[in-house]
């Protein structure tokens, strides 16, 4: 899947050797960078419809996280995951159920978008990463509740779904962060995908300094 700026032309898709493995990733635009990073189970064309509103006015980078998408699974970590062997085969059902069951409005998961987090789970190693990422669940909490310590004291935006995770995401980040914006879409769990203009205007208003 293609994932183009404001003016139509494909991102410049790239790889990079980082922390030894190597990272797919895609970027465009011009002026200060922005980093898109996206979740479980979706990979970097996510930003899809989000990124055209962006290109007009900063770099836009959009990176398959590790092992996930486009990227090269990890050369270590990953332990077998019983759930990722009972998956295999049957990822298409397992994504449409994970994807619409999140979603508030359903109807702009488009086809395109879920045939790509397939593609990408069926490649070797990408759904057991995936699922590793969960798993990781605990060591995340010990790693904030130490970030917590020492609050980032840079603006953050919070950004959550009225019919998903709601405020949780800037009550979360008040917990490691001083000065936090937050805004609520009327979405599910996929802003991007479900309210991807006012997903792009939200990011805009924050990146010039309005509150």
């Amino acid at each position: 899947m293609y994932v183009h700026d404001h003016l139509g032309r494909p991102l410049t898709s790239a790889r990079m050797s980082v922390n030894g493995t190597r990272l797919h990733y895609r970027a465009e635009g011009e002026e200060e960078t922005v980093v898109l990073l996206h979740g479980a189970p979706k990979a970097s064309c996510h930003w899809r419809d989000v990124v055209p509103h962006l290109t007009p006015h900063y770099t836009v980078i959009t990176p398959d996280l590790r092992g996930l998408g486009d990227s090269d699974p990890a050369a270590g970590g990953f332990d077998t995951v019983t759930l990722a062997e009972d998956i295999a085969g049957r990822e298409r059902p397992f994504i449409d159920h994970w994807m619409s069951r999140e979603a508030h409005h359903v109807d702009a998961l488009a086809s395109d978008f879920l045939d790509e987090y397939v593609r990408c789970c069926t490649l070797p190693g990408r759904l057991r990463a995936m699922l590793f990422i969960y798993r990781a669940t605990l060591e995340d909490a010990e790693v904030n509740r130490a970030a917590a310590r020492a609050p980032l004291p840079m603006p953050v935006l919070a950004v959550g779904g009225t019919y998903a995770v709601g405020d949780d995401p800037a009550r979360q980040m008040r917990e490691v962060a001083t000065d936090v914006r937050e805004v609520l879409l009327d979405t599910g769990h996929h802003p991007a995908q479900e309210a991807p203009r006012e997903t792009a205007e939200a990011c805009l208003g924050f990146f010039a300094g309005d509150r």
